[in-house]
């Protein structure tokens, strides 16, 4: 259950992750994307984001200067695609990863828009 809530940092400043309650074996990009992502799809995200990305910029998350454009997070977003590219077969597995991660909000009695956008987006890129 990869979010920010489950992703600590030590005093020594490593990284601790918590929470393996939904551990399964995913592509290598899974991780980053999911991370990436929890910043709009997961509520403590959702208060923290300030409304970013809108839909339009949901809807072109492949074009990163776009999609981070007012993102109080950039940097954070950065990171997580580039571990995503660097531990994927190819982009390919990035788009898949997050076609995955929008399509499990719609699990959620209300999903945001952008889980739209960006499953449709993601699926142009792989079609």
């Amino acid at each position: 259950d990869l979010h920010l809530s489950n992703a600590l940092v030590g005093e020594d400043g490593r990284p601790i992750l918590i929470d393996f309650g939904r551990t399964t074996v995913r592509v290598a990009a899974y991780d980053p994307v999911t991370l990436e992502m929890c910043l709009f799809f997961h509520p403590d995200g959702r208060r923290v984001s300030c409304g970013w990305p809108t839909p339009q910029q949901a809807a072109m998350f492949d074009d990163l200067d776009s999609y981070v454009v007012d993102c109080p997070f950039a940097g954070f977003v950065r990171e997580c695609r580039g571990w995503a590219h660097s531990a994927a077969v190819g982009d390919r597995e990035v788009w898949a990863s997050a076609l995955a991660r929008a399509l499990r909000q719609l699990r959620f009695p209300d999903p945001p828009e952008r889980a739209a956008a960006i499953a449709n987006r993601a699926l142009r890129l792989l079609c």
